[in-house]
């Protein structure tokens, strides 16, 4: 039977009706202050109420104006009839640049994580909404204490943020922003801003520090698991070179010989190919025994579908070094393309391999089938472990890269009682307090 609608729903409905006729309403139900709706949509950018863009700023902005206007109207309304679905009461402030700009420029590493935890966050039904600046998160935040669950700021802005006295909540601007809430995205992992140290920021890979950060991850599973494999005996007897430049064949990081292409294709009977910009044509041309796709007359940067497709009809790849951490070797092994990994291997007393400074540490902690470590500057190894990998490989997306279980890593993220952990973390160390107290009026806030 349905629910019958109680005189406060109506009351409520009508404040809607109201808000969209643009009047002022109070909202001290959300806020626990008086504040204009319109006015605070408004300046916050949140929504125009005209779809007319007049400059090219506005039209880059289309897309998260255009989401904030659904999501946030939506969430509103979802509160109003204490009707939410699951989680869409849980609001992530995102105005770190690799989310404002997910889905346009170059798909990057840092681009493929954001994107990976927006289509979480869709899956989910978590809601989140944009904003350029610190101004705009204070005002979708200010509307959403309740619900917010999460800001992601930028490094700078999350800093900036600390060291201004009206931007920080503490026991004298109850307005401000708690700092439990700040968090920045790190792809290669580092303290990204919070004074409370690494665990306030999220990273894509599960890096293992002393003050370790919150693993968030990523996956590539709904995109790359759909895409056919071609069969090994299909596939040119090619092997990918990854890397984005010509420096990085000159680099003091290479981690081979200077011939090692030439005598290893000599050797296995495989071409090597690549696809490099070309900052100084010389430095290409002088790495004997590698075809680089970009130095072909009529040639073309390689957009994504292509170069998913070099790495489909590959047998390998081989990583040299740089870059690191790419998300290459994670679409390759969801092709059934193995991984070369170049790393300082050392061998310990019981003749067991250590491998340590590696291109990218959490695929080289697979092992074979999947990745093939590779002592640096041994070629005799790169060689013996290029023979391997090129045979037939099955797909293999890792347990920890599967939709679900990134859903699962996200939604404890977003669940977890941010305050209580900032409370813990002051109790455990006493430099954490003394941050804690250096700073106006936190204490009161937290102890």
């Amino acid at each position: 039977m349905t629910r019958p609608v109680s005189p406060r729903v109506l009351v409520l409905l009508g404040i809607v009706v109201l808000f969209s006729f643009s009047q002022l309403v109070d909202i001290e139900t959300f806020t626990g202050k008086h504040v204009s709706v319109v006015d605070q949509l408004q300046s916050a950018q949140i929504f125009s109420l005209s779809d007319q863009y007049n400059s090219s700023q506005d039209r880059e902005d289309n897309i998260w104006k255009h989401h904030n206007r659904h999501t946030l109207s939506a969430l509103l309304t979802c509160l109003l009839l204490e009707n939410c679905r699951p989680n869409q009461d849980k609001l992530v402030i995102l105005e770190d640049w690799d989310y404002m700009q997910a889905y346009s420029g170059t798909p990057g590493g840092e681009r493929i994580w954001s994107r990976s935890v927006l289509r979480t966050f869709d899956l989910l039904g978590i809601s989140y909404a944009y904003a350029r600046d610190l101004s705009f998160v204070q005002s979708i935040y200010s509307m959403f204490p309740n619900q917010t669950k999460a800001i992601l700021l930028s490094q700078q802005d999350l800093e900036a943020c600390w060291n201004d006295w009206g931007c920080v909540m503490d026991g004298k601007n109850t307005l401000g922003l708690p700092i439990e809430l700040l968090y920045s995205a790190q792809f290669f992992g580092h303290k990204g801003g919070n004074p409370f140290g690494a665990k306030w920021t999220i990273t894509p890979e599960k890096y293992d520090y002393t003050d370790p950060e919150t693993y968030i991850g990523y996956s590539i599973e709904e995109e790359c698991a759909v895409a056919p494999i071609i069969p090994h005996h299909e596939r040119p007897k090619q092997v990918w070179v990854l890397g984005k430049h010509t420096t990085y064949l000159s680099s003091s990081h290479f981690p081979y010989s200077r011939d090692i292409f030439q005598k290893a294709s000599a050797k296995l009977g495989v071409e090597f190919v690549g696809a490099f910009d070309s900052w100084n044509g010389e430095e290409a041309s002088t790495m004997p025994g590698l075809r680089n796709l970009l130095l072909a007359p009529g040639s073309h940067h390689l957009n994504k579908e292509e170069f998913e497709q070099q790495l489909k009809n590959s047998l390998a790849i081989v990583g040299l070094h740089d870059p690191l951490v790419s998300p290459t070797p994670w679409y390759g092994l969801c092709f059934g393309t193995p991984f070369i990994n170049p790393a300082e291997i050392s061998v310990d007393g019981q003749g067991h391999s250590h491998v340590r400074d590696s291109q990218h540490f959490t695929a080289g902690a697979l092992g074979e089938p999947h990745v093939y470590n590779v002592e640096r500057y041994n070629d005799e190894a790169f060689i013996s472990n290029l023979r391997r990998a090129i045979q037939p490989h099955d797909r293999f997306i890792p347990p920890f890269m599967r939709q679900s279980v990134l859903s699962r890593r996200v939604l404890d993220w977003i669940d977890s009682d941010k305050k209580s952990l900032l409370q813990k973390r002051i109790a455990s160390d006493e430099k954490w307090l003394k941050v804690l107290t250096d700073k106006w009026f936190l204490k009161e806030m937290y102890i």
